[in-house]
């Protein structure tokens, strides 16, 4: 089916399609891009009415569009203007962005068409043709842009295929040059590895990895091996060295060197340290194995070894008499720590005794001081005032003097229980008693000794037999509880005393309301002549709790303490009544 492209009749249409048949049929290779481009440009030129033909390329480099060539030769003016002129119209981005063929009319010459279009190719587009035509008859159909376009595409193909064609040329003659040089710069390389190899002091064998015969073989090399290079060459490798399994490499670091033993003509073994090392030659790939003779080495570490050994057995019998001389000094070190220790807790006993001394010596002159006073002033009132004192006086004065004397008898007890340096494997006296009986003539004697009545609480319970314990001991220690709970207190609380007879033994409770015994300070109460913070200007010697605790322990007995300060103290004491019994 025929289809009009341009709609004039009566145009010949023989110059258009010779010079695409011309373009068409041109070969590549050979002719410049400035030939193609003419060639190309003459396809439209040959459009019917085409007026002007100019060649815009696209510049990588700063993005903008650089005049090429004008058909015309002398249109360059001319087809700047043109191309100015599309591009204010939009038509250049039009044609560039659609891939397609823009026409246009002159605003100021209704007789003039111009016609953009675009060469584009796969990595985008190279250029832009602008044509300019004499109006005609009737417009182009829109087939004739299609075939336009196509032409385009064409073109940018064909200056695509020569630029790329230049581009292998170019390559393909430096590559021939390279190649020339490589060959020469091989031959070179080979004869100074050659001239290396010939002269290098260390022997070098060249082995063919494929059929493991030798290729190469220096001088030094040869004289190892105590034959001619050209019966060592060809000769296969293991005739002279044990080949290494290069999976192994990493275990005997082939690279760095490692010791080998290399088989000479004669069969006498060689020591050499080895290194292995690769190279490839075209097809062929090739080991380089170099051998270094360390036969006096191995001879001075045979030395060295020996007369390390000798050495060894020096220093082993100098190590044994050193052994025996530091034991003989450690033996006389530790004996000098433990005079030393011994010393030292000598020392520090004669403190300890010191200062108990000057603290025994303090205590004394106070404690003493106060009641000898007692004593004497009443004995002198009575002496010098016995006629004019009433019975009643006379009666209070000695019972003043015989409390008094009964408190420093109590102190002289506690004294006498500390200082006594057997105290803790003393006998015990285990003759049977009534333990409430007991219990109640303590209370009785501290009532007599007291200033002023106090209650004094006494309950018991659940005593089914007769009590073993030591009295002399069992005394102290409940003298002295029962004391620090009157003392301690006020004169308006109770003390409560308890008694329970258990299984085999027996518990008692002494519990006051007085001012406690602060929490930190409970753990350090049985200590020799020490004294709360909280007990003010009471009296008292610090001696009644650590004569308690020595006494617990020779009778075996357990002593439990419950105290909160200002709201009072509790104390619970457990003996087995008889020597021997277990405590619940």
């Amino acid at each position: 089916m025929d289809v009009p492209i341009l709609m004039d009749d009566g145009i010949n249409w023989k110059d258009l399609f010779d010079s695409l048949d011309n373009f068409i049929s041109k070969p590549i290779s050979g002719v410049s891009e400035s030939e193609i481009t003419g060639y190309g440009l003459r396809i439209f030129a040959n459009l019917p009415n085409s007026k002007t033909v100019s060649l815009f390329l696209h510049n990588n480099s700063n993005y903008e569009f650089e005049y090429k060539i004008s058909i015309p030769d002398d249109n360059r003016e001319k087809g700047l203007e043109l191309f100015d002129l599309l591009l204010e119209e939009g038509a250049i981005s039009t044609a560039l962005q659609n891939s397609s063929v823009q026409f246009i009319k002159r605003n100021d010459n209704p007789d003039i068409s111009l016609m953009a279009v675009p060469l584009t190719a796969g990595s985008g587009f190279i250029g832009i043709i602008v044509v300019e035509f004499e109006a005609a008859k009737s417009g182009f159909d829109p087939l004739f842009f299609k075939f336009l376009y196509t032409v385009g595409s064409l073109v940018t193909s064909t200056l695509e295929k020569n630029e790329l064609s230049e581009q292998l040329y170019h390559t393909k003659e430096i590559l021939e040059q390279k190649v020339a040089a490589r060959t020469l710069d091989l031959a070179k390389s080979k004869r100074e590895l050659n001239s290396i190899i010939d002269t290098v002091q260390t022997g070098i064998l060249v082995v063919d990895t494929y059929t493991e015969k030798i290729v190469k073989v220096n001088p030094v090399a040869a004289q190892m091996i105590g034959d001619e290079d050209t019966s060592i060459i060809n000769s296969a490798f293991d005739n002279f060295l044990p080949i290494i399994d290069t999976d192994k490499a990493d275990e005997i670091d082939i690279y760095n060197g490692f010791e080998s033993e290399l088989t000479t003509s004669n069969n006498d073994k060689v020591p050499v340290l080895r290194t292995i090392s690769f190279l490839r030659t075209g097809s062929q790939e090739l080991r380089v194995e170099s051998i270094l003779d360390i036969t006096k080495r191995k001879n001075s570490e045979i030395a060295m070894q020996n007369a390390y050994e000798l050495m060894e057995l020096k220093v082993m019998e100098r190590t044994e008499d050193l052994t025996v001389l530091v034991h003989k000094l450690k033996n006389e070190i530790a004996e000098r720590k433990i005079a030393e220790r011994e010393i030292r807790k000598m020392l520090d006993r004669e403190k300890e005794i010191s200062e108990l001394k000057t603290r025994f010596v303090s205590m004394v002159s106070h404690e003493f001081r106060t009641p000898l006073t007692i004593i004497r002033s009443s004995a002198q009132l009575i002496e010098k005032y016995h006629d004019k004192l009433t019975i009643d006086e006379q009666t209070d004065y000695l019972k003043r003097v015989l409390k008094t004397v009964d408190l420093m008898t109590d102190l002289i007890d506690n004294v006498i229980f500390i200082g006594k340096p057997d105290a803790g494997i003393q006998k015990v006296d285990v003759e049977p008693y009534d333990l409430v009986e007991f219990c109640e003539s303590i209370i009785v004697d501290l009532k007599l000794s007291l200033a002023q009545k106090r209650e004094i609480i006494f309950n018991y319970e659940n005593l089914t037999e007769e009590c073993k314990i030591d009295q002399k001991l069992l005394r102290l220690i409940l003298i002295n509880l029962l004391s620090n709970a009157i003392k301690y207190s006020s004169k308006k609380t109770r003390v409560e005393f308890d008694l329970k007879g258990l299984n085999g033994s027996c518990r008692f409770t002494i519990r006051d309301y007085g001012i406690g015994i602060p929490k930190k300070e409970q753990q350090q109460i049985f200590d020799i002549f020490y004294r709360g913070r909280n007990v003010g200007t009471i009296s008292g010697t610090g001696l009644g709790m650590t004569v308690v605790l020595q006494s617990l322990q020779i009778l075996d007995g357990k002593i439990e303490l419950e105290s909160k300060e200002g709201k009072g103290t509790t104390f619970k004491l457990i003996f087995p009544m008889a020597p021997g019994h277990t405590l619940e």
